[in-house]
This record gives structure tokens, C-alpha cells and sequence, in this order.
């Protein structure tokens, strides 16, 4: 039993000797990783020095100076201050010195990040004695992360120094015009006392940039600008300087705009004189002009002249589109979508791919489009993969669903021009179709202001296009909900309106009588019922159309309806119609264009009695209208008419014979009068009462007409058979040659005498 005891005794002292032996090996190791840690850590951040030192002092670009001197900044250790403390003293390395002054510069936005710089202020007043005139510029800028009580002291005995160089002194003027506190206006204003004649110029040129005040102002005028100084905060004197800059940068802007414009206006009267077979030529050489605005001039000439592709023009226009000013990739964009047949659909998807400026990608994106639908359009000659067509309509798809209205209004009317051509699949249209529906139900949940655009598009595609018959049927119940619904826009009312008209014109028309979209808000609105009218209306729509004859800007539309609508109605109905219409006061003259519709049905109907009458209201209209050329016309229809029976005929003869004398007595158709008066006589319808006799008589009476052409019809009176019971005829004619013994009538000269 105890031997067992001992036993395991034995066997625990063994197992913690074990342990504290593994243990001192584990606290061995852990030392051992952490003295590793801390070397590591060392060589990473002695790399990382030198790499920010070699790259200060050697970077083969400013911009990699730059950074490399705000790693130092950040850094705020002693090595790397002593690094940018060596590169701003280094005479012999001005673009590192240089690039540690643009991140002291850049410290004032650091601000806690940068650390103290109270090192670099003696090394940076020391920048100002450099030869260099970039780099003293940029250590006066850098002074400006210090306080003025801080630099005062060593700028001052600078700038006052009559032993420092010159350019040193003016230098630290520079530094001084900087600043926004009075004492350093002051320290300027102290400066005009100066010895030296060039220090004094340079004096007033920084006083004239801080207050505007002109060079030579008298010392009293400085003097009371000192005591103003003494009252402001150097924030009330930023302000003030502040509004001076911009109104100069304006007067700067404005004066160069003014230039700008003289000599593009020079430009367009050279282009002028230039020869047609030239212009291009001309416009090539602009083209490659170092100045933008003189190519965004060529760019405006292109499109507007709309000039060949010969002499490398394609070429330049394309290159134009990687141009390093966003304008001139812009406006290049927008010529390439009017020059599709040049072919330019490939480099656009390129230059659309690489583009940054979203402004110019969407212009890029819809020359794009456009140069898509033309290459695949019937009879072109540009031969593109039907993959790029595909690459394209995604593309448009994308913008056709992003969240800006406008982006997805450009993006629809691409998917709309690729659409309508043939080519897609009904599962790839319906795709495509479903994503303009989409976005326009989007844009209808939040109201947005392209939903009148969406719709306009979803309707011209059930219009047009090898995919109407897919759009109808998606898009037709969305017309009709707008048009009950009276969507609250009317652009948005339009376009289903146009819509509906699209989809079924017989069914439209059945729709807008029912919500009555004749009475609509919206003047357009109710043009396109107007116009539907015209094309599927029938007569219960000659009522609603009346009413709008007298409409500004709907009138003329509304007659065109009106008259398309009676062209399709017998010559009874068109009659009946012309007597209401003659009755409304907004119809005047147009009334002749359904009295003739009428009486061309009627002729071609074999209406007799109907034709009678019409010619008969033909004619006393013409004779309203002084129009007696067609007043002798009708007459003569009259007489041919041989459709109405005898005695309709008669009834309308002697309807007209008044109307048919005044007009021949102004013709002077005199035989045509001795006709209607012998016809008269021979049918016993005329008496000495007669209306008819009172007209010839007052034209005996009357100074109208020469004595030659009265004597012509009474001579042609004269020579009227009659009966013995007319004898009183005989009486009337000796009656009328008195008339003309006793009343001599001077010839009236022009036409005949007839007015």
C-alpha cells in the first residue's frame, strides 16, 4: 500500500517538473516574439522613412514630392522632421524644398494630424531669401499656418532690413499682403516711407491688391485707412478683401468674355468669305487649336454646316472625344449624334466605356444610340455586330432604370429607337418594353416629372415599329386608367391620350366621348380628339366640334373635322348640315366648302331636287360676295341641270332670275339679260310689278355704265318676241329710251365703265 503511495508520489513530482519546464520554455518564446515584434516594427517604420526621404528628394513628379513630404508631416517624428527640416534648407533641391511648403500648406487643413510646425518657421522665413521667385511665393503662402505674433517679429526686421537683398524684401511684402491682421497692414502702409524707390512700388501694389486703392495715393488717405485698420478684426478685413477679389475676378471674367466674344465674332464673318470647297479644310486647322473655346467654336460650325468627312475630319472629330477639356468632349459628343453615317458607333462605345465626367458619358451614351439605330436601320450601309446592338440596349436599359428621371427618360428613348427595328426576339422586346413600363409606374407612385416623356414613348412604340403589337398589349390599359383617372398632368394626359389613339383609333374615339376629353384642361389634349374626329368620327360629333370653331388655335383643326367627318355622309345629310352651320357665326365663309361638298354628292347621287337647291343657295351666295363669274355659272348649271324635274327646275330658274340680271348688267353679259327676260315673258311670269324690271330700271337711271353699253341692251331687249297681250312691254322699252334721250351719260372710264 505505501510502496503504491511513493509510487505515485514520484510520478506527480515528475509531471510538475514537466510543466514548469514547458512553461519555462513558453515564457522563453513569447520574449523571444516579442523582441522580434518590436525589430520588425523598427525596420518597417526605418523602410518606411526612408522610402517618404527617397521619394522627397528624388520623386520624378510633384506629385509624388507632395506626397510624400505630407507622409513625413503625418508621421510627426523626430526623423521625419529632420527630413523635411533638411529638404526646405536643401538650396541645391528646389522641388523638394518646394513640395515641403505645398504640404505646410496643406497642414492648415490637417490641423491636429500635422503636429507642431513651430520648426519649420525660421526655414520657411529663409525660403523668402531664394532666388527662386516660385518658391519664395510658396513659402510666403506657407507662413500662413503660423500666427502673425509669431512671424511679425522676423518678417518685419526682413522686409525693413536695408542690407537684406531686394528681392528678399519684396518678398517678405508678398508674405505680408498675405495676411489679414492690421499689424501686418500696418507694417505695408510703414513701408511707403521707404528709401527705396522699389520697395515703396512694391508697397503700394500689395496695398492696392488688399484695399483696391490706386498706386500714388496721397499719404492722408493711407493715414486715415491706418486708423480704420486699428477698429477691424482681421475677420472683418477677410471679408473685405474677400469681396474685393471676386468683384475683380468678375471685371477680370467679364473683360475676358468680352474679348472672347469679339474674336469668335471675327471667326464666324472669316468663315464666311471662306470657299464652300474650303470650309472644311478651315475648320480642321480650328480644330486642333490650342484653345478650347476656339475649338468648341469649329465643333458649333460642324454641326451647323453639317460639312463632309473628307481631309481626316472623321478622324479629328473622333479624337476629339478623348479631348482634355470636358467641354470640348461634350459638344464633340452631341456633333456625333447628328453624323451617324460616318460610323462612329465603335469609338463612342470605347470612349463611353473610359469616360469619367458623367455629363459627357450621357452625351457619349445617346450619340451612341443614335449611331446604333442608324447602323441597323433598313438600306444603311454601317455594319455593326448584332452584339453591339445588344451591349447597347443594355446599356440603355440601365439608364432607362436608374433613380434620376432625366437619366431615364435618355435611356428610354434609346430603348424606343432600337426597338422599333426589327431583329429582337418577343422575349428580349418584352424585356425591354417591361423596363419603360416599370420606370414609368415608378415615376407615377412618386409623381415625378417624367412621366408625360415615359408615356409619349411607351405610345409611339404602339404606333411604329416591329414591336407595336407587344406594346399595345402591355401598355394599352395604362392609357386608358390615365384618361379615367384625369391624371392631375396634362403632358402626362396627352400622351395617353395619343396613346389610346395608337392602340385603337375606333375605340379612342368611343373612350373621349364618354369622359367627354372634349371639355379637357388641356388645349392639346382636346386637338388630338379633334384630330381623331376627323380621321373615325361620326356625325353625333358634329355637335361637340361646332362649339370649338370659334376656339383660338382649335378653330381651323376643328373645320378640317368637320368637313373629313361630312365626307363620309350622304349629299341629304351634308345639306341639312349646311344649314345649321350656315346659322353659326364662326363658320362665315367656309360654308361654300359644304354647300359644294353637298352639291358634288348630290350630282354624283342623282339628287335633282336637292342639286337645285343647292345651286340656287351657290349662287346667292356668290352674288354676296361679289363674285359674278360664278353667280353666271351657277345659272348655267341651273339651265343644264338635267337630274331635277321640269318644274323643280322652274322654280329654281326663277329663284335666280334678280340674282343672274345684277350679275350680267356688271359683266355686261347683256344677251344673257335679254335671255332671263325672254324666258320670263314666254312663261307669263313676268309683269310690270316685277322685281326684276326694277333693276334694269335703276341701271338706265343710274351714271353706272356708258351710253353705248346701255343702248347694247336695250337694243337686245328690243329684239324679245312677245304677245299681243304683252303689248306693255313695248310701253317699258319706249320708257327706257326716254330715259336715255333726256339723261346723256358721260362714259365712266376703267372696265367698262362698271364697277
Amino acid at each position: 500500500m505505501q510502496g503504491c503511495k511513493g509510487l505515485i508520489i514520484r510520478m506527480c513530482l515528475l509531471a510538475g517538473l514537466g510543466c514548469m519546464a514547458c512553461y519555462a520554455q513558453s515564457a522563453a518564446e513569447d520574449l523571444f516574439i516579442d523582441n522580434l515584434n518590436e525589430v520588425i516594427v523598427e525596420n518597417e517604420n526605418a523602410r518606411q522613412l526612408r522610402i517618404y526621404s527617397d521619394a522627397l528628394m528624388q520623386g520624378v513628379s510633384d506629385t509624388i514630392r507632395l506626397d510624400a513630404a505630407i507622409g513625413l508631416l503625418i508621421r510627426k517624428d523626430k526623423e521625419s522632421r529632420d527630413v523635411l527640416i533638411d529638404a526646405i534648407g536643401a538650396k541645391d533641391n528646389i522641388p523638394a524644398c518646394m513640395a515641403v511648403c505645398r504640404a505646410l500648406i496643406k497642414g492648415r487643413s490637417l490641423g491636429a494630424a500635422a503636429g507642431s510646425l513651430d520648426m519649420f518657421l525660421l526655414p520657411l522665413i529663409d525660403t523668402l531669401r531664394s532666388t527662386d521667385a516660385a518658391l519664395a511665393r510658396l513659402g510666403a503662402e506657407a507662413l500662413l499656418v503660423y500666427r502673425f505674433d509669431q512671424i511679425g517679429m522676423p518678417l518685419s526686421e526682413l522686409v525693413s532690413s536695408a542690407t537684406a537683398d531686394k528681392q528678399a524684401r519684396l518678398n517678405g511684402i508678398y508674405a505680408l499682403q498675405l495676411r489679414t491682421e492690421p499689424d501686418a497692414l500696418r507694417y505695408l502702409i510703414q513701408l511707403l516711407n521707404d528709401t527705396d524707390p522699389e520697395i515703396v512700388r512694391g508697397a503700394e501694389l500689395a496695398l492696392q491688391e488688399v484695399f483696391g486703392v490706386p498706386v500714388g495715393t496721397g499719404k492722408q488717405v493711407w493715414e486715415k485707412i491706418s486708423q480704420e485698420i486699428n477698429q477691424k478684426d482681421p475677420a472683418e478685413i477677410r471679408r473685405e478683401r474677400l469681396l474685393r477679389q471676386e468683384t475683380r475676378l468678375r471685371e477680370i471674367q467679364a473683360e475676358r468674355d468680352r474679348w472672347q466674344k469679339l474674336f469668335l465674332a471675327a471667326l464666324d464673318k472669316e468663315f464666311e468669305l471662306v470657299e464652300a470647297a474650303a470650309k472644311t479644310t478651315y475648320l480642321l486647322d480650328k480644330l486642333s487649336s490650342d484653345l478650347p473655346a476656339i475649338r468648341l467654336w469649329a465643333l458649333d460650325k460642324v454641326q451647323r454646316f453639317q460639312t463632309d468627312a473628307a481631309a481626316g475630319l472623321r478622324d479629328k472629330l473622333l479624337l476629339m472625344l478623348a479631348d482634355e477639356n470636358r467641354q470640348v468632349r461634350l459638344a464633340a459628343a452631341k456633333v456625333w449624334s447628328t453624323m451617324s453615317a460616318l460610323n462612329p458607333a465603335e469609338r463612342l462605345m470605347e470612349r463611353y466605356k473610359e469616360e469619367t465626367d458623367p455629363q459627357v458619358a450621357v452625351a457619349l451614351f445617346e450619340a451612341l444610340g443614335e449611331a446604333c439605330f442608324f447602323a441597323f436601320s433598313p438600306g444603311s450601309k454601317v455594319v455593326l455586330s448584332p452584339e453591339f446592338k445588344t451591349q447597347t440596349m443594355l446599356i440603355a436599359d440601365s439608364y432607362a432604370s436608374k433613380e434620376d428621371p432625366e437619366m431615364a427618360k435618355k435611356g428610354a428613348e434609346v430603348l424606343r429607337k432600337l426597338l422599333e427595328l426589327d431583329g429582337l426576339t418577343p422575349k428580349e422586346a418584352t424585356k425591354y418594353l417591361e423596363t419603360i413600363k416599370n420606370r414609368y409606374l415608378q415615376e407615377t407612385d412618386k409623381k415625378g416629372p417624367v412621366r408625360g416623356d415615359l408615356l409619349a414613348i411607351m405610345a409611339r412604340l404602339c404606333s411604329q415599329g416591329s414591336q407595336k403589337v407587344i406594346a399595345v398589349k402591355l401598355y394599352q390599359q395604362i392609357f386608358e386608367d390615365v384618361l379615367r383617372n384625369h391624371d392631375e398632368n396634362s403632358l402626362v394626359r396627352q400622351s395617353a391620350a395619343a396613346g389610346m389613339v395608337s392602340v385603337d383609333p375606333t375605340a379612342a374615339m368611343k373612350l373621349f366621348r364618354e369622359l367627354n376629353i372634349n371639355m379637357d384642361s388641356s388645349p392639346t389634349v382636346r386637338l388630338i380628339m379633334i384630330y381623331l374626329a376627323g380621321q373615325s368620327g361620326t356625325i353625333e360629333d358634329m355637335g361637340w366640334l361646332m362649339e370649338q370653331l370659334g376656339s383660338n388655335g382649335e378653330g381651323e383643326l376643328a373645320w378640317t373635322a368637320v368637313m373629313d367627318i361630312l365626307k363620309r355622309q350622304d349629299a341629304k345629310l351634308v345639306a341639312e348640315w349646311s344649314v345649321r352651320l350656315e346659322q353659326s357665326p364662326s363658320v362665315g365663309d367656309q360654308i361654300r366648302e359644304v354647300l359644294e361638298l353637298a352639291e358634288q354628292k348630290a350630282e354624283a347621287q342623282k339628287e335633282g331636287a336637292l342639286l337645285c337647291d343647292l345651286q340656287v343657295r351657290l349662287l346667292k351666295w356668290h352674288l354676296g360676295k361679289g363674285s359674278y363669274e360664278h353667280v353666271a355659272a351657277y345659272r348655267e348649271k341651273l339651265e343644264l341641270n338635267n337630274t331635277a324635274s321640269v318644274e323643280v327646275k322652274k322654280k329654281a330658274l326663277n329663284q335666280t332670275n334678280v340674282y343672274s340680271v345684277e350679275a350680267y348688267l356688271q359683266l355686261r353679259k347683256y344677251s344673257k339679260i335679254s335671255d332671263v327676260i325672254g324666258g320670263m315673258l314666254r312663261e307669263n311670269t313676268l309683269s310690270d310689278k316685277s322685281e326684276v324690271l326694277d333693276v334694269i330700271n335703276s341701271y338706265f337711271l343710274s351714271e353706272k355704265g356708258t351710253t353705248e353699253d346701255k343702248s347694247s341692251l336695250l337694243e337686245f331687249l328690243s329684239e324679245i318676241s312677245i304677245t299681243n297681250q304683252q303689248r306693255w312691254w313695248q310701253d317699258k322699252l319706249e320708257q327706257w329710251r326716254k330715259v336715255m334721250a333726256s339723261n346723256q351719260v358721260t362714259p365712266v372710264t376703267g372696265n367698262g365703265g362698271m364697277p
